[in-house]
């Protein structure tokens, strides 16, 4: 390691600071992040986290409203009714959708935790569940920070104006005196909209409440694009 090689940025969230650090260890051994200098995050982060200091982008993405539709509409209810069931919850018993939410988070945590094993939760949930629930995620990044609002998309694809403006420079840069790679650890927030900048995964029909059925094949499926511990890699070759 050395500070002339590499630069590592990170925001002020703690799990950012901590992926980071694993990554240096990652390159540089067992606590090798402990010889790494880490640049100072400002109070206003510009490059990592944006969309904090955009309140249009606020206004548009407040409020979720194909999720909301979805979580009212005949797939999810039935996926509701099934989890419900199969845990011994029927009638007035009936999960709450938040719950179900719940439930299938801590499925997901278990079982990253304990990649070899089973969680138990996970038991509550067919795949036909899974995919529900997932669509019902998607449908938040779509419009969030994806292609839900085609009459924003120049606000969407700009956001990350000034990271995108760091990697050229670095790209086209001849100087020998640059570091050899620039390390960043962000949110999936502003990796799914660098996609959007990217023009990656964008499908011909837009993902709405209505169309679940049509599509399981799409393109913008966060599962794919932005699981955790995602990393985005752009290399310049001579």
């Amino acid at each position: 390691y050395s500070t002339n090689d590499y630069f590592f940025r990170t925001t002020y969230k703690q799990r950012t600071l901590a992926s980071l650090k694993a990554f240096a260890d990652g390159l540089f051994g067992y606590n090798g992040y402990e010889k790494v200098q880490f640049e100072e995050v400002p109070s206003d982060d510009y490059l990592l986290r944006p969309h904090d200091n955009c309140p249009l982008y606020d206004e548009i993405t407040d409020i979720p409203v194909e999720q909301d539709a979805f979580v009212d509409g005949p797939e999810h209810e039935e996926m509701i009714t099934q989890v419900s069931s199969k845990l011994g919850f029927q009638g007035s018993k009936t999960l709450r959708a938040i719950e179900v939410e719940t439930l299938a988070t801590i499925c997901k945590y278990e079982q990253i935790w304990n990649i070899n094993g089973e969680s138990p939760l996970c038991s509550a949930f067919s795949v036909a569940n899974h995919q529900v629930l997932e669509y019902y995620e998607d449908l938040d990044y779509y419009y969030r920070v994806g292609y839900g609002y085609p009459a924003y998309r120049a606000l969407f694809e700009n956001m990350n104006c000034h990271l995108m403006q760091d990697m050229l420079r670095f790209l086209q840069s001849n100087n020998s005196n640059d570091h050899k790679a620039r390390i960043f650890s962000t949110h999936s927030t502003i990796l799914q909209l660098i996609l959007v900048t990217f023009g990656a995964f964008e499908d011909e029909v837009p993902l709405t409440r209505h169309n679940f059925a049509q599509q399981t094949i799409r393109l913008w499926k966060s599962s794919l694009i932005a699981p955790m511990g995602t990393n985005l890699a752009v290399i310049r070759y001579e």
